[in-house]
C-alpha cells in the first residue's frame, strides 16, 4: 500500500481497486467529500489512475480525514464558521496507517509531514497535498489552457512549493507531532 500511494503505482492501484470494486471505492470517496458516485459507470477502474476530476479544495479536505482520525469535515473558509461535528469515515488505526504509507515520521521521531502527489495525463497539470497534525496544504500547478508541459510533474513542480509553505507557516510556531493511536 505504501509504494502504491507514495510511489503512485498505478498498475498496484487499479488492482487494488479491482479487488475491493469500483463501487465501494466510489461510495469511499464519497464519504470523504468527493463528488464521484457516478464515475463508477463512467470511469471504471480508470478512477484508480485520477481520471475524475474535481476541485484541489475538495481533494485536500479528503485528505484531511487522515490527520483527524478518520473524521471528515465540510471544509471552512473562515475562522468563525461554525464547527461542524463531521462523520466518521476510518478508524484512527487505519487512518495513522495510511499517514505512515504517506511518509510522515513515527511516534517519537523528528516531524515529517505526509505528502502525496499526481500529475494528470498528458501533463496538463500537477498537484501536491502536505499534511500535519494542524493544517493540510494543497498546491495546484498548471496552464490555464489546459495544455499539457513535459514539465508539469507533482513531485517536482507542485511539492517543492507546498513543502516550503509548510515551513514557512511552521515557522515559530509549534505545529503537534503525530501521534500513534492505542488500536
Amino acid at each position: 500500500a505504501k509504494d502504491v500511494l507514495l510511489k503512485a503505482r498505478n498498475i498496484l492501484a487499479v488492482n487494488q481497486i479491482k479487488k475491493i470494486g469500483v463501487n465501494e471505492f466510489t461510495k469511499d470517496l464519497s464519504h470523504m467529500g468527493l463528488n464521484v458516485l457516478s464515475a463508477d459507470k463512467r470511469l471504471g477502474l480508470s478512477l484508480a489512475l485520477g481520471t475524475e476530476e474535481m476541485k484541489l479544495t475538495d481533494l485536500a479536505n479528503a485528505y484531511a480525514v487522515f490527520p483527524r482520525k478518520g473524521l471528515w469535515k465540510p471544509l471552512k473558509i473562515f475562522a468563525q464558521e461554525p464547527e461542524n461535528r463531521g462523520i466518521k469515515v476510518y478508524t484512527e488505526g487505519a487512518s495513522y496507517l495510511t499517514l505512515r504509507s504517506l511518509g510522515i515520521s513515527g511516534s517519537g521521531e523528528e516531524f515529517k509531514p505526509g505528502y502525496k502527489t499526481g500529475t494528470s495525463w498528458n501533463h496538463r497539470d500537477a498537484w501536491a497535498i502536505v499534511l500535519t497534525p494542524e493544517y493540510v496544504i494543497g498546491v495546484w500547478c498548471g496552464r490555464l489552457s489546459g495544455e499539457g508541459q513535459n514539465i508539469l510533474l507533482g513531485a517536482e513542480i507542485a511539492l517543492p512549493i507546498a513543502m516550503e509553505i509548510q515551513t514557512l507557516i511552521s515557522l515559530n510556531r509549534n505545529i503537534g507531532n503525530w501521534e500513534k493511536p492505542s488500536s
